[in-house]
């Protein structure tokens, strides 16, 4: 039989002295201080480390990233250390001050830190030795950080923690319930104090163990999804980079790499219904991590700021506390950014960014906690939300081509043994996420073995039919010529070619790079191409769809930042950031410049359709039969397009006044000479 570890010794030396005396006028022992107890004396290990507490003149870190724990602490810390006192035969209270931190990110933050900074210095001059209650030593002072001696991390609580004060309370555990306590660990570490405190008052060992253990059962277990990274088609830089993430991880937990470098952090943008929720997932399930979610759109219905702090401080604390998981967040795009906010709200804006900015920088900095988010639209991101040591690593996440389709399909159901035309029907699935693809596999495969027999072509069919993944040649003809309109004017306003056209009935785009830079030409070509579109199912079917709109609405959005942003238009350049979502707090200026771009570019749309009406049809056709062209294949239906001119090509001079007299004067302060253009000569 094997002798108990120096935190079980060190426990059942320390906890007895915690318990009231029998003729104590205290009704209630006090178990929750027992249980902090237990935490902090499994941190710090052995009698041995105890002694070094009250050193003076050291600071020992005690890490916790919750303030609640870390407020507990706090108010149990003088029993704990009077029990600790009597365990080692020495007054430790004497030499030793507890300060605490009690920040968590909320508005407060500044003013608290300036009260811990100040108690903690206090301490130091008075000669003491003081443990800090912090979430890591950034929180200390600079004397703290000059003075630091020993870090230890605040545990979370488990069955083995609970057991030691079942048996100090006089109720220890039998062998069994012991080992089923230890079993529940991790479910243990998420039970309310109140749950555990309550079972620890009952009568016997056994109706305390079964109240924890029933309690634990009805708490959700860790989230480790199925989906692994086998199971989706990635580009080959996002897979490297995922697997290397396992791999990190694999060697973390084995002690060969340290926390510092595993790359923790990452930003997945892309267009919605591509998967990035999925490829979190299959990290997560690939890398055994709990995965934890959260939204900031529903964090934020939760009510008043107050509530929305709480909430996301919930989900981080159940990331923190099942390490190692992975903590991520979907549309982190919904949270405002700073630059392009003012007015009465500008206050609820700084704080709900600071408090996401605090929260990424604590959990990139937690031992086992992966991050992980989503964006839709990577450019709405507040920068400093992706800046290095938060979402500091990018990957575009889009949907699978048809080769990436037929490779899941053909993984899914290489066992079924069946002779499927795999490539038709990956041309029926083109413009759905991996997952999706996935999905359709298993659910065809399910088809057929409940008949009884191998998979066929109809079971994909019928998957593929059932949601709402086929769709009328009509409505996909109009799709199909609206995107190939996208296509042509982009070639004909002359940016790079489209690397990739795609079309479905849940799902069409055209994708190519954008300009490096964004000048007046740059401008009207892309909004020409955003309208493009609309422009080819006008001249082709005499009317506009519906899908235009996010066209239309991205065009705007252009013709606003070249107006009060970039001021490619204007000779005085004033930044201005007003908002698309607002226009009605745009002055009429505004809304007469920006629809005289619109015009332009509309004008410029329907001259570039219109001259190359044959190539429009010879593209739309391609896309319609095929769903899906690549690089090379739209550069042949391209090769023969017309180019249009531009009307930036013809841009009247800048005038003559803006360059003339001293440069280093201000053009208004120039004399009316310097400002009158030559006179021509006879």
């Amino acid at each position: 039989m094997s002798s108990p570890s120096h935190p079980i010794r060190f426990m059942r030396r320390v906890l007895p002295d915690m318990v009231n005396p029998p003729d104590s006028e205290s009704v209630l022992q006090p178990v929750g201080k027992m249980l902090m107890a237990a935490r902090f004396l499994t941190a710090i290990g052995t009698p041995e480390a105890a002694r070094a507490l009250d050193t003076q003149m050291t600071v020992t870190l005690l890490c916790h990233e919750d303030s609640e724990v870390r407020v507990h602490f706090a108010s149990a810390a003088e029993a704990v250390f009077a029990a600790l006192s009597d365990g080692l035969a020495r007054n430790l209270m004497a030499d030793l001050c507890v300060v605490t931190f009690e920040g968590s990110g909320s508005r407060d933050q500044r003013h608290l830190s300036k009260q811990f900074h100040a108690a903690l210095d206090t301490a130091l001059l008075r000669g003491k030795a003081v443990v800090a209650v912090v979430r890591d030593e950034g929180d200390l002072s600079d004397a703290g950080r000059l003075l630091l001696s020993r870090t230890y991390r605040l545990p979370p609580l488990s069955g083995t923690m609970v057991a030691e004060v079942m048996r100090a309370l006089g109720h220890a555990p039998s062998r069994k319930l012991a080992a089923r306590l230890s079993e529940a660990d991790d479910a243990i570490a998420c039970l309310p104090g109140a749950a555990i405190i309550g079972a620890l008052r009952l009568e016997t060992a056994g109706s305390m163990v079964r109240t924890i253990l029933n309690a634990a059962r009805r708490l959700k277990g860790p989230e480790k999804p199925d989906l692994t990274l086998e199971d989706l088609h990635l580009s080959d830089e996002l897979e490297g980079h995922l697997r290397g993430i396992v791999a990190d991880l694999n060697g973390w937990r084995a002690g060969a790499v340290a926390w510092d470098d595993v790359s923790c952090s990452t930003l997945l943008y892309g267009p919605p219904g591509c998967g990035k929720t999925s490829v979190a997932q299959a990290l997560a399930g690939s890398a055994g991590l709990r995965f934890v979610s959260a939204t900031y759109a529903e964090a934020q219905a939760a009510g008043s700021l107050s509530d929305y702090f709480a909430a996301m401080e919930r989900r981080a604390r159940e990331a923190i506390a099942h390490a190692p998981s992975l903590f991520f967040v979907d549309e982190i795009d919904s949270l405002p950014d700073r630059s392009a906010q003012g007015g009465h709200n500008e206050s609820y804006v700084t704080a709900v960014v600071n408090h996401a900015l605090e929260l990424f920088t604590r959990l990139h900095r937690t031992p086992g906690v992966v991050v992980m988010a989503a964006s839709n639209h990577i450019s709405k991101i507040d920068p400093a939300l992706i800046r290095a040591g938060r979402l500091d690593t990018h990957f575009y996440v889009g949907l699978p081509d048809r080769a990436g389709i037929e490779t899941i399909l053909r993984k899914r159901l290489a066992s079924a043994g069946a002779d499927l035309d795999l490539a038709a029907m990956s041309r029926l699935l083109v413009g759905q996420s991996g997952a999706d693809v996935a999905t359709a596999a298993t659910k065809a495969r399910a088809i057929a073995r409940r008949a009884g027999r191998p998979i066929t072509d109809a079971d994909l069919l019928q998957v593929i039919g059932e949601n709402g993944r086929t769709a009328p040649e009509g409505p996909l003809e109009r799709i199909a010529l609206h995107e190939a309109g996208h296509a042509v004017v982009c070639a004909s306003v002359g940016l790079p070619l489209p690397e990739r056209a795609i079309v479905s009935a849940r799902e069409a785009h055209v994708a190519s790079k954008p300009p490096l830079t964004l000048g007046q030409r740059e401008l009207e070509q892309l909004m020409a191409t955003l309208l493009g579109g609309r422009a080819a199912e006008l001249l082709i079917f005499g009317t506009a769809s519906a899908g235009a709109e996010s066209d239309i609405a991205q065009a705007t959005g252009l013709a606003l930042t070249a107006e009060t942003r970039i001021c490619v238009g204007a000779l005085m350049p004033v930044y201005l950031p007003y908002s698309a979502d607002r226009p009605q707090t745009w002055p009429p200026e505004l809304h007469t410049a920006v629809r005289k771009r619109m015009s332009v570019a509309q004008k410029l749309a329907f001259q570039a359709v219109r001259r190359n009406e044959m190539v429009l049809r010879a593209l739309a056709d391609a896309l319609l039969a095929a769903r899906e062209l690549n690089a090379a294949d739209l550069e042949r239906l391209l090769r023969s397009v017309v180019h249009v001119p531009l009307a930036s090509d013809r841009a009247p001079a800048l005038p003559v006044e803006l360059f003339a007299g001293d440069a280093s004067s201000d053009p208004a302060e120039q004399t009316s000479d310097a400002r009158t253009p030559p006179e021509r000569a006879p």
